[in-house]
C-alpha cells in the first residue's frame, strides 16, 4: 500500500488508486497520516472530524470509520490504548524528504557554505524528481484541518526551498528551467529573495535583461510591502541584469536602476517583522 498527501489524500496498491469514501474518513486518514507513527488521542480525532461538535455517538462513529479504513491498509492501522496509529510503510511525502535531505548532505559535504545551495547536475535532478511526486497542495481539500495544517504548511514550504534550490542549480546551464523554478519557489511566498535574485539572474543568462529588471521590481515592491530592502545578493543580480542591456521601455527606474521613487504622501507600510532581513529605513519626516 502507498499513501499520498502531495496533493489530495489517496492510497494506491497495485490495482490502482483506492478511493476513501466519505468526508470524515479522508479527514480520518488525513490526520493520522500528518501524524504518521504517533499515537493520535481519541479526543483529537473526534474534534478533527465534528469541528462543530460531536455527536453523541461520536466515538462508536469514529471505530466505525476506522474500521473501514483498516480494511483498506490492513495492520498499517492500529487502536492503540487511547487512540489510533498509522504508520504507513510507503509515503509520498517521506520519499520527497529523503530525497531533500539527500541532496541537502551531498551539497554540504561539498563545502558549500549554505548548504542548500546544491551546483551539480545529478542533485537537480534528484530535486526535479522529487517535485514531480506532488499532484496539488499538500493533503488537499483536508489541508485546512486544524490536525493537519502544521504538516501540510510545512510540506509546502520544503516544496517552495526545493523548488529554489534546483533554480540555483540550474540557473548556469539551464537558465530557463531555472527561471520556472524560481517563480514556483516564490508562488505563495513573494518574500523570498533567494528566489528573486535567481530568477533575476536567469532571465538575465537567458538573454532578456529587460524581463530581469521587471522581476527585480517585483521583488521590490514585495519586499516594500513588509518594511523589507532588497539583499546585496539580490541588488548585485538588479545590477548585472543592467549592464547586459537596457531596460524594458516604460519601467520606471531612478538614476541608480532602482524603482523610482513614490510620491511624498503615498502610504507607506510601516516596518514590520517578516521573512528574510529586517533593514532599519529612515523616518519620513511630515
Amino acid at each position: 500500500m502507498r499513501y499520498g498527501v502531495l496533493g489530495p489524500v489517496e492510497l494506491v496498491t497495485a490495482e490502482g488508486a483506492e478511493p476513501v469514501r466519505g468526508s470524515r474518513q479522508r479527514a480520518l486518514l488525513a490526520v493520522l497520516l500528518a501524524h504518521r507513527g504517533a499515537l493520535v488521542p481519541r479526543e483529537r480525532l473526534i474534534s478533527a472530524l465534528w469541528p462543530d461538535g460531536p455527536p453523541p455517538s461520536a466515538e462508536h462513529t469514529l471505530h466505525s470509520h476506522a474500521s473501514r479504513i483498516r480494511a483498506l491498509v490492513g495492520a498499517d492501522l492500529r487502536a492503540v490504548p487511547g487512540g489510533y496509529r498509522l504508520d504507513p510503510q510507503d509515503l509520498d511525502a517521506d520519499r520527497f524528504d529523503r530525497a531533500i535531505r539527500a541532496v541537502t548532505r551531498g551539497a554540504a559535504a561539498r563545502g558549500w557554505p549554505d548548504a542548500g545551495r546544491v551546483a551539480l547536475a545529478p542533485a537537480a535532478e534528484v530535486l526535479a524528481d522529487a517535485l514531480a511526486l506532488w499532484r496539488g497542495p499538500a493533503f488537499g481539500t483536508e489541508a485546512d484541518l486544524p490536525e493537519v495544517q502544521a504538516e501540510a504548511e510545512r510540506l509546502e514550504t520544503a516544496r517552495r526551498s526545493a523548488y529554489e534550490a534546483l533554480a540555483r542549480a540550474l540557473v548556469g546551464t539551464d537558465p530557463e528551467r531555472a527561471a520556472h523554478a524560481a517563480e514556483r519557489a516564490l508562488d505563495g511566498d513573494p518574500y523570498r529573495e533567494g528566489a528573486w535574485a535567481l530568477l533575476v539572474r536567469a532571465r538575465t543568462a537567458e538573454g532578456r535583461p529587460g524581463e530581469a529588471v521587471l522581476a527585480y521590481l517585483r521583488a521590490a515592491a514585495a519586499l516594500d510591502e513588509i518594511g523589507l530592502l532588497p539583499s546585496q545578493e539580490l541588488r548585485a543580480a538588479h545590477a548585472a541584469a543592467l549592464a547586459t542591456g537596457r531596460p524594458a521601455r516604460g519601467v520606471p527606474t531612478a538614476a541608480d536602476g532602482r524603482p523610482a521613487p513614490r510620491p511624498a504622501n503615498a502610504a507607506r507600510a510601516a516596518p514590520a517583522t517578516g521573512p528574510g532581513r529586517a533593514r532599519a529605513r529612515p523616518a519620513v519626516e511630515e
